[in-house]
């Protein structure tokens, strides 16, 4: 998925890719909150890890759709940092 060229999408594909994008940012969000609320390091490095993939594919979801003339609203994008 990461090396095809996303210049051109269908509408489909857009509205696919807005809903994973909107699940990567809730996930990203959960991470967020339950950082604050673990204790336990070894969970915390979990937790951090799968933060920090979710952030990735947040970012490279939001590129793609740039790219292809689908800007995302930021203000839409909820805060996760």
């Amino acid at each position: 998925m990461y090396n095809q060229s996303t210049s051109q999408i269908t509408q489909k594909e857009k509205l696919y890719l807005e809903d994973q994008l909107s699940q990567e940012q809730v996930c990203l969000s959960k991470c967020n909150q339950y950082l604050n609320q673990v204790q336990n390091p070894q969970v915390r490095n979990c937790i951090e890890d799968i933060r920090s993939s979710c952030e990735q594919k947040v970012n490279f979801i939001s590129e793609r759709l740039n790219q292809a003339g689908f800007p995302q609203n930021q203000s839409q994008r909820p805060h996760y940092y």
